[in-house]
């Protein structure tokens, strides 16, 4: 087949009569007839309508996040966290600090040992006992006053004289 209709040299680009209509051949040496061309334009835009829809609900979600985000109170405040063992001992802390988030406070005064996780911070050690799931589905829950606690420690505001209790618990 020889060159025919158009030629975009600069591109690499060349159109060719063929039996269905007009074949396009790039630099790879692809043929595409004009129904397959349109097809494949209609499927890059399917998916670049997908993308930009996935990235809208990520904005949509992150902003959200940020404005249900509970307030913290700057500035100086008393908290205090009750460890409460595998053993049952407890063992209370009291803090005076200028941090706005539980999980700060934890993790600066070295209370608790963890990682970031999916959900935010997984706290696996608290006052030096060490809770494993994997092993015996033990865990450190969490409690705002007597409540269970609805969200991770790095995520929990502080106020001034908030209590928080840190719970061995078996699952």
């Amino acid at each position: 087949m020889s060159p025919a209709c158009a030629s975009n040299s600069g591109a690499g680009i060349f159109a060719r009569k063929h039996g269905r209509g007009v074949l396009f051949e790039g630099r790879r040496g692809l043929l595409f007839s004009a129904p397959e061309r349109k097809d494949i334009v209609k499927k890059h835009a399917k998916l670049s309508l997908a993308l930009l829809a996935f990235v809208a609900l990520i904005g949509l979600f992150a902003g959200l996040y940020l404005s249900s985000r509970p307030d913290t109170t700057p500035g100086d405040k008393s908290v205090t966290v009750e460890v409460v063992h595998k053993d049952e001992v407890s063992r209370t802390f009291h803090f005076q600090t200028d941090k706005e988030y539980l999980g700060d406070l934890l993790l600066s005064e070295g209370i608790v040992k963890g990682e970031q996780g999916q959900f935010g911070l997984y706290i696996r050690e608290v006052d030096g006992e060490r809770a494993d799931f994997d092993l015996d589905k033990a865990y450190w829950a969490l409690f705002v006053g007597e409540d269970y606690a609805t969200q991770g420690a790095d995520v929990t505001p502080l106020q001034d004289g908030d209590s928080f209790r840190l719970v061995y618990t078996l699952g």
